[in-house]
């Protein structure tokens, strides 16, 4: 990893005046923004840029509004083709305007895909404008997978194919990559190793969730949080549940969560009602950070039995609330997760273990996951806080800076 140079108060300034940073992606805003969203910004604003935010309209119509940074949201439809379409035809147009109208200089894309527009849009700077652009390319999730393991694609070996012609496009030109987990570092080293990285979580709101008292011993409820898609592996969950049914008949589990696939959604919960278990689990559709917060304050544990999954953040925000976690061991859970400490990792697809790891929690005494939770706590404050996400930002940028420093731009 480069470590970036350090400058004189004066020059960072007046680098900040002269050099605007945008952030391209397919995230949703409100206008105003939420309250997660606002504290983000707002520290982000600290970064001393001028940024400039490229997204979807949670409204579902074009908007333009200040709030901490720049928003220009695009219109957003409910059908994910005419989204894609949407941001690689409106949003490359956007882009190009913001790049020249506001002489922004370091793009920020938040995935590789969207690093296609941000290519684009940095060589045309340079063949018109002679002006040099730095490229960082974002990654979240495993970008080779994750889509084919949320709902069936069409045609998807030719999507797949189109998908990696993109990825590879744009992580070749690429100036810097910033992973948020081992597993999103090590996928981007397969197409790019040589390119400087820069490893830090994706911003967890800790405001909503954390909390400074020592926990009460909760009933036995369980909490899983996230879309309902099959990659989340809800299914394992409900029939690990179901096993435990003998020795724990009060137990309860709650799924928060939005039906992002309405078929799985469904699916989920006739496989409840097949179990026996729909008077113990109740799906709580989508919730704010606060209810989320809420709820896992109530919890014994949380779950995320994912079969694919790039960071697992609502771990960090279990364990910010004091509430110990289960996850499998798939990408960069293990990054979140101390096995013993903070929670339990298993194989993930195994529902018997998954079962195990539950009632370990269930048969556990109130000192015993008291540590435990004081332990995920702790782990979660001091690892992934909100100075370390700006510290990582103020890398990224101070690289870019020396790079575009290094080229006379």
């Amino acid at each position: 990893m480069e470590e970036p140079k350090r400058h004189p108060a004066g020059q960072a300034s007046n680098f900040s005046e002269c050099c605007s940073v945008c952030w391209l992606g397919s995230a949703r805003y409100p206008k105003p923004l939420s309250e997660t969203q606002a504290r983000k910004w707002a520290l982000l604003s600290e970064l001393k840029h001028r940024q400039y935010v490229i997204g979807f309209s949670q409204q579902g119509r074009p908007q333009q509004f200040q709030q901490h940074a720049q928003f220009m949201l695009l219109p957003q439809s409910r059908y994910s083709l005419l989204r894609h379409l949407t941001l690689f035809v409106l949003g490359s147009l956007t882009l190009i305007w913001v790049c020249f109208r506001y002489r922004c200089r370091i793009l920020i894309a938040q995935s590789p895909y969207e690093g296609v527009i941000c290519v684009f849009a940095a060589l045309l700077g340079k063949i018109f404008f002679r002006r040099r652009t730095i490229i960082i390319i974002e990654s979240h999730n495993d970008f080779k997978e994750t889509l084919f393991l949320q709902r069936k694609v069409f045609a998807a070996k030719l999507y797949r194919k189109l998908m990696q012609s993109a990825v590879r496009f744009s992580l070749k030109r690429a100036d810097l990559f910033r992973p948020v987990s081992s597993s999103t570092a090590a996928q981007l080293r397969q197409f790019a190793p040589k390119t400087t990285q820069v490893r830090f979580i994706a911003w967890t709101d800790a405001a909503a969730f954390a909390t400074r008292e020592a926990r009460t011993f909760p009933a036995p409820t369980l909490v899983y949080a996230g879309a309902l898609i099959p990659r989340k592996g809800v299914h394992h969950l409900l029939r690990a549940f179901a096993a435990c049914h003998e020795t724990h008949p009060q137990a309860q589990l709650k799924i928060i969560g939005a039906p992002t696939n309405a078929h799985y959604a469904e699916s989920l919960r006739s496989l409840a009602n097949e179990l026996g278990i729909a008077d113990r689990v109740a799906f709580l559709g989508e919730l704010s950070q606060v209810e989320l917060g809420a709820q896992f304050k109530q919890a014994r544990c949380s779950v995320l039995p994912s079969l694919s999954e790039a960071l697992g953040r609502v771990l960090v925000e279990s364990q910010l609330a004091g509430t110990p976690v289960i996850a499998t061991d798939v990408g960069g859970m293990p990054d979140v997760v101390r096995d013993g400490d903070t929670g339990f990792l298993i194989p993930a697809g195994n529902a018997p273990a998954l079962k195990r790891a539950i009632e370990d929690f269930f048969a556990m005494d109130a000192e015993t996951w008291r540590d435990m939770s004081e332990n995920a706590r702790r782990f979660a404050q001091e690892t992934f806080s909100a100075e370390a996400y700006l510290a990582g930002y103020r890398q990224l940028l101070a690289i870019a800076h020396d790079r575009l420093k290094q080229d006379g731009s």
